[in-house]
């Protein structure tokens, strides 16, 4: 995926909407078949997030700028998001849940990412997905397969990335 983003010079080309097409419809195949989700690393998983939502924003697509949906584009775009939808809610939820911390945490103290605020948004929804998905499989015990101590120590490393964040630009 990451390849027909790249393509061409400068990054200004037209994009090749049927590879693109192509590419995302195997990762979706890739990711609906639970022989190959369930090998999956986080550090995988994290790869494949960044690089799919990194494509979901690229501006030549026009999310940002509500393409429509009857257009090439805009079915691209959809195909984009149903696949970052699917990357995250299809592996366990320990490493959906991890990877999508560290992945924010990773964006928010990166200062090479374009489009930190919208990359942070989509990773802020793809999470609430899968805690949403999670409680309504078990709503008695929701997040009860997750070990929650390595959760919660990336949740409190992403905390406290935030308020370093925040005291340096106070300074």
């Amino acid at each position: 995926l990451k390849f027909c983003f790249e393509h061409g010079e400068e990054n200004t080309a037209t994009l090749p909407y049927p590879l693109i097409k192509e590419t995302v419809d195997a990762l979706t195949y890739f990711f609906r078949n639970l022989d190959y989700v369930s090998s999956l690393s986080q550090d995988t998983l994290e790869y494949a997030l960044r690089e799919t939502v990194h494509a979901l924003l690229d501006d030549r697509l026009g999310a940002a700028n509500g393409v429509k949906v009857d257009t090439i584009g805009g079915t691209v775009v959809r195909a984009i998001n149903k696949l970052a939808m699917r990357e995250a809610t299809a592996p366990s939820r320990e490493t959906s849940l991890s990877a999508l911390i560290l992945l924010q945490q990773s964006t928010i103290s990166s200062i090479g990412v374009s489009q930190p605020a919208k990359v942070s948004r989509v990773f802020t929804k793809l999470f609430n997905k899968v805690m949403k998905d999670e409680h309504e499989k078990n709503k008695t015990n929701p997040l009860g397969d997750v070990k929650l101590d390595s959760l919660l120590y990336s949740l409190d490393w992403l905390l406290q990335t935030m308020e370093e964040i925040r005291s340096s630009n106070a300074e």
